[in-house]
């Protein structure tokens, strides 16, 4: 049973629709557990990030201490492409410090990865803090607003995948997923005082012909579950 996508708007939204990097910063509030901000790739980078996907297979991590982040700029060069490398980094100096913005963090992981799989299509919250994502290609995160979430069904074991996700949904549709380029502010179930709350998404499916996925993932140092 495939989960249909939604653009309905949910009854009491839970996320926060961000017009740049820095409004990140308003996932912070007590209110929200999603932060996101959309964006539009240009279409030569976008078209250059699908053939380093494909063509590569990058999982390289960087720690980074926010007083050095420097240190998060061999992640970017991993592309060996000029273009694509100087876009990633500019996404770098301007996430990092809104996650320490966030989190109070200055210890902060960086990974880049190719992702050829669903990794973990089960509908889930992450034991961390924050977790920030962005998909450079392929198909986004899915993700489901705190108010259309049955957050008592999220670990079900007793039906098959699908069925355990449709019963998280409190409305068959309220599934969203994000495009390339968008960034994501998920708080997890480590937040403080977020334990039952975390921000509820998973990996979309990925079938054979599914174009694989350019993911960049920061996480607070220790905190990468």
């Amino acid at each position: 049973m495939a989960l249909a996508l939604s653009s309905r708007p949910a009854a009491d939204p839970s996320h926060f629709l961000a017009r740049s990097a820095a409004d990140l910063a308003w996932t912070r509030a007590a209110t929200l557990n999603i932060g996101l901000w959309p964006r539009t790739l240009p279409p030569a980078i976008a078209r250059r990030f699908a053939e380093a996907a494909t063509a590569g297979s990058f999982a390289i991590e960087a720690e980074v201490d926010l007083a050095f982040p420097d240190q998060a700029r061999r992640v970017a060069a991993s592309l060996a492409d000029p273009g694509l490398e100087a876009f990633v980094w500019d996404d770098l100096r301007r996430l990092l410090p809104t996650f320490a913005a966030i989190t109070g963090e200055t210890r902060l992981v960086v990974r880049l990865d190719t992702v050829r799989d669903g990794m973990c299509e089960k509908l889930h919250a992450d034991y961390v803090t924050l977790r920030m994502l962005c998909t450079y290609a392929g198909p986004g995160t899915q993700w489901v607003d705190a108010a259309d979430v049955v957050y008592g069904n999220l670990r079900r074991t007793d039906v098959p995948l699908e069925e355990a996700n449709a019963s998280i949904l409190r409305h068959p549709a309220a599934l969203r997923q994000v495009s390339p380029g968008d960034v994501l502010a998920l708080k997890g179930e480590d937040w403080p005082g977020g334990a039952g709350r975390g921000a509820v998404h998973r990996s979309p499916p990925m079938g054979d012909s599914t174009p694989p996925r350019l993911l960049l993932r920061i996480d607070a140092a220790g905190c990468r579950r």
